[in-house]
This record gives structure tokens, sequence and C-alpha cells, in this order.
């Protein structure tokens, strides 16, 4: 009403920690998960902590590193690794096509999942080499991830 002013209403979670809790479970109960190893390469540390969360409560063993760098190191290392998951653009010099081509170098069964927050990923397709199931775009939701990765990991199994 005039003179009044105006009452806006709202409704926040109590915590950020028991939103996630809940997300995680429905996730686990209706995503897809594994046994394989996952090396996580992203730049935000949050993002990163908070795949890595989703990726090991799913049953896989994931590794982390914050850029390219750390990465090679993990990669040339003895673990064995079963899929890169990698942002595309990151600080440090190299990018994620740059990172694919050296794991791929360094193990050339490895398989690769980028995401990206850019909307053209026909583009990083084209030019990389990549069918659309190897790109994921920035936002996801966990559950959707979770089943992009089972796609790209069970695809040697679909062509045998």
């Amino acid at each position: 009403k005039m003179g009044r002013g105006t009452t806006v209403q709202l409704l926040l979670p109590r915590s950020r920690e028991a939103q996630a809790e809940r997300e995680d479970t429905i996730v686990s109960k209706v995503a897809p998960g594994g046994n394989e190893t996952i090396l996580v390469v992203e730049d935000d540390e949050d993002l990163r902590e908070t795949v890595v969360t989703a990726l090991s409560q799913l049953g896989y063993r994931a590794l982390q590193a914050p850029n390219a760098a750390a990465a090679l190191r993990i990669l040339s290392g003895p673990e064995k690794i079963h899929l890169l998951f990698t942002d595309v653009m990151m600080p440090g010099g190299m990018l994620g096509p740059a990172l694919a081509k050296r794991a791929r170098e360094l193990r050339p069964n490895i398989e690769v999942l980028f995401t990206t927050g850019y909307a053209e990923t026909t583009v990083l397709a084209s030019t990389a080499g990549l069918s659309s199931s190897d790109v994921i775009n920035k936002p996801y939701r966990n559950e959707d991830l979770a089943m992009r990765i089972r796609y790209v990991l069970d695809r040697e199994a679909r062509v045998a």
C-alpha cells in the first residue's frame, strides 16, 4: 500500500552443507557410478572439491589437480587413471585440449571428458576431434556429470 513500503520474504536453506548432503544422497541413488580412477583438473577449488566429493560418493577414486602442470605430474606417475576430467580454460599456459593431447601421449588408453562454461562446444569439438559426448557444459548437475562420465568410460565396451 502507498506509504507503507514493500515486504519481501526470502526462504533460504538452513545451511549449504545440509542441502549439499541431500543432493549428494539423491545423486548416489539415481546416477550410475563405478570404481574407476578419475583425475579432476579444475582451477576453481570449490568446484573441484564438489566434483571430487560427488565422484567419491558414486564409488569412483577421484584424484585432483588445480592446473595442467599438477595434472601432468600425476599422469607421469604410476597411478592407473581411467578418465581425465578437465576444464577447457585454465590459467597457467596450457588449456584443456593441450593437456588432453599430452595425457594421451603419456597414456594412450585414457578417456577424456572436458567441461566448459562457454557455449560454443561445437567449436571445441570440431577443432579437437571430439564428439559432443566428450564435453559437458557448466553449470551441470551432479547426476548429469555422473551419466556423462559413465557414458565416456563405457565407450570402449560399446565399440568392442
